[in-house]
């Protein structure tokens, strides 16, 4: 299965619902990863009482929280509003919203 996002893509996120505290399983994160970077994945669930959110990529071969543990709400930036993906991949539907 190819990656929802390449390399080339815009990413829009904001920063919004993680102030307003709304976020929610199935939701696309951008998050600083110590030892792995900046990802994107989708949150799979989380601990309220410690503000850890735990992941998972859409590929079986993504990097997930079994591999680093859950990620504390301060290394969260934003979740994915849209995408837009690049010209040289010439897809069809080249806008993806949401958490899809």
């Amino acid at each position: 299965m190819a990656p929802e996002i390449n390399s080339g893509d815009f990413v829009f996120i904001s920063s919004i619902p993680l102030k307003l505290r709304l976020l929610k399983k199935g939701m696309r994160i951008v998050f600083d990863c110590p030892g792995y970077g900046r990802l994107i994945k989708k949150i799979t669930g989380f601990t309220r009482d410690r503000g850890r959110f735990f992941f998972a990529g859409t590929r079986p071969s993504s990097i997930s929280s079994d591999e680093t543990g859950p990620i504390k709400t301060a290394h969260i930036l934003g979740t994915v509003l849209f995408v837009i993906r690049s010209e040289k991949q010439n897809a069809p539907n080249s806008l993806k919203t949401g958490s899809s």
